[in-house]
């Protein structure tokens, strides 16, 4: 069936081009025997073929219809009904559609260009990523640069503040006889060329003389309960091996640096540029004694004892210092008014700081702290600060078990300072600074040392020449010290815990309520 209808398709197509043939042979002798009436026009089929073609043309259409769909077609339509939507490009600006030229390539060109693209593609991400990282180390090297830079900078300051360090050092050694070493995270400046030795046995001295090590001097310091040797390192040792080469060669011997303190005071100039002498209407009343007995030690420095404001009271020095006399200094003095100021009758002090620098030693405490039980000596006041050591604290300890009562200032390093002694020992009564309004100094050490609270900010006390305005935790221990001396006239440990019971019964509550760091048990007043 299918065979009959393609022969009926072919035999109508072939008709048609004979027709159409025939036209275009026989069309120039129409158009010669054409009139001007004619309705036929040149440019239409003539009316024969015209039916011709009309009569054929549903045959054509039924056997376009009825032939099967799943069958392909032998050739392609001349010119397809439709077109797929991909052939043609986007319209332009003018409206006009393009056609989309056909892809003539071969698959082995397009294969290559598909991996020319892709290889122009991963060279593009390649180029992205090199940029990338050229402008990462263009960074990193900027970056490098400035960091040296600073680095330099920093080393460059750092060796000239080492340079005016170790100027500054050799000079503190040249005239002084001081210098550092390192104790635990904070330095200490002590004696150069000397370490202490307590108690030490005959065979352990002798291993120490065998290793090049000298003894000065040695004391024996009965109320103290120590006997002392000084001794000198050798020149070509530096401190800290010194020490360490006598531990090891001594293990049952006790030896340490002999660490310098300072007046433990804060310059008033620093403080409000009031360190100026007063006038002569703001000069330190000469206290009124009421009681000869009352009796205060000091360990400071030395006192100008003829200052009229300590015309009431009796001055007792001694020299423990490196000079060879009493050095009176504007600390010392206005400690002295100050517990003169107290009612204190008789001050025995002793000068640790004598001399050209005012630097006292361990040495020279524990002597002098020897001195003042000799003495007799209830209360002992040192407004002294420096590092922990252990012949300080164990002079101190021994001191305190015989009934005395040592009142200490306690440093004025800021809130987290280190912990400062004598104060920082066990017992040993540490005392603050208050201003005029009962607020704390603000640069007054802070911490478990602190046991009681009184004036010492903008204080009226006397100098070597005239009186000044003075801060600091100095200035405050005397007024505690003066205090207790009332109460505790001579040495007496069945006395002393209930002195200090009544001392914390009168004292004003600062602060959070009870003992704290910053104010401790409250506030002392004259």
């Amino acid at each position: 069936m299918h065979r009959i209808f393609t022969f009926i398709k072919l035999a109508s197509l072939c008709a048609l081009a004979a027709l159409k043939v025939g036209y275009v042979a026989a069309r120039p002798v129409m158009a010669a025997e054409m009139t001007t009436d004619s309705k036929i026009s040149m440019d239409q089929p003539s009316a024969v073929y015209g039916s011709a073609y009309r009569a054929l043309q549903p045959v054509s259409y039924a056997l376009q219809r009825s032939r099967p769909q799943s069958r392909p077609q032998s050739r392609p339509q001349s010119r397809p009904q439709s077109r797929p939507r991909s052939t043609y490009r986007p319209r332009d600006r003018s409206g006009s559609r393009d056609r989309a030229r056909p892809d003539r390539r071969t698959p082995k060109q397009r294969t290559a260009d598909r991996k020319a693209r892709q290889r122009e593609l991963v060279s593009a991400r390649y180029q992205r990523q090199l940029q990338a990282r050229q402008q990462d180390a263009a960074r990193l090297i900027r970056r490098v640069e400035a960091s040296s830079a600073q680095q330099t900078k920093d080393a460059r300051q750092a060796a000239s503040e080492a340079k005016k360090r170790s100027a500054a050092s050799k000079k503190l050694r040249r005239k002084y006889g001081l210098s550092f070493v390192r104790q635990g995270r904070h330095p200490v400046l002590v004696r150069h060329g000397e370490l202490l030795g307590v108690n030490l046995s005959p065979q352990g001295r002798k291993k120490v003389l065998g290793l090049g090590f000298q003894v000065i001097r040695s004391t024996r310091l009965e109320n103290v309960g120590v006997t002392l040797f000084l001794l000198r390192v050798p020149r070509d040792m530096t401190m800290d091996v010194a020490l360490k080469t006598v531990q090891e060669a001594d293990s049952g011997g006790e030896y340490d640096y002999n660490a310098a303190f300072a007046p433990a005071k804060f310059s008033a100039a620093e403080f409000n540029n009031q360190n100026k002498a007063a006038s002569t209407a703001d000069a330190v009343k000469t206290p009124s004694v009421s009681d000869a007995d009352i009796v205060v030690g000091m360990i400071d420095t030395g006192v100008n004892a003829a200052h009229k404001s300590l015309q009431g009271a009796k001055i007792d020095q001694g020299n423990i210092g490196r000079g060879p006399e009493v050095t009176p200094r504007d600390h010392g003095t206005a400690v002295a008014s100050i517990l003169a100021r107290g009612h204190a009758a008789r001050i025995v002090a002793v000068d640790v700081f004598s001399g050209p620098a005012a630097i006292a030693d361990a040495e020279s405490i524990v002597v002098a702290l020897e001195y003042l039980a000799l003495h007799k000596v209830g209360v002992i006041n040192m407004s002294i600060a420096g590092p922990k050591n252990p012949l300080l604290e164990r002079a101190v300890e021994n001191l305190i078990q015989q009934g005395h009562i040592i009142v200490a200032a306690v440093g004025n390093e800021g809130p987290s300072g280190p912990e400062r002694f004598p104060a920082g020992h066990s017992n040993v009564v540490g005392v603050t600074a208050v201003d005029g309004e009962n607020a704390i100094f603000q640069f007054a050490n802070q911490g478990a040392a602190v046991d009681y609270a009184a004036p010492g900010v903008d204080i009226e006390a006397a100098s070597v020449r005239g009186e000044k305005k003075y801060t600091g935790t100095s200035f405050a221990a005397p007024v505690v010290a003066a205090h207790l001396a009332r109460q505790l006239r001579r040495p007496d440990h069945m006395t002393v815990k209930a002195v200090m019971d009544r001392l914390n019964s009168e004292v004003m509550d600062l602060g959070i309520p009870g003992p704290d760091p910053v104010f401790g048990r409250g506030l002392v007043v004259y």
